[in-house]
């Protein structure tokens, strides 16, 4: 299992994949959205890997700040260099 965290404390995206497989993705108030995907729970998510480069994406579950009571689903598309 691979960890990747992207930002800070008050804004990050964390990715969880395993060889070639998306576990999660957790968002915490990326662009006003936070939510998440977890393989067989919630939302759906694809992963692709060129070199050295992740491309995860899918959509997530959640909530946005502008309307903080009512969850919502978000699409995503995340790329990272390790």
């Amino acid at each position: 299992m691979t960890e990747i965290r992207i930002g800070n404390a008050d804004t990050r995206t964390t990715l969880l994949v395993d060889a070639k497989t998306p576990k999660g993705v957790a968002f915490n108030d990326v662009e006003g959205f936070t939510g998440s995907f977890w393989q067989d729970l919630q939302g759906s998510a694809r992963l692709a890997m060129v070199d050295q480069t992740y491309t995860l994406a899918g959509s997530a579950a959640g909530f946005s700040t502008a309307d903080p009571y009512t969850r919502t689903i978000s699409d995503f598309t995340v790329k990272v260099a390790c």
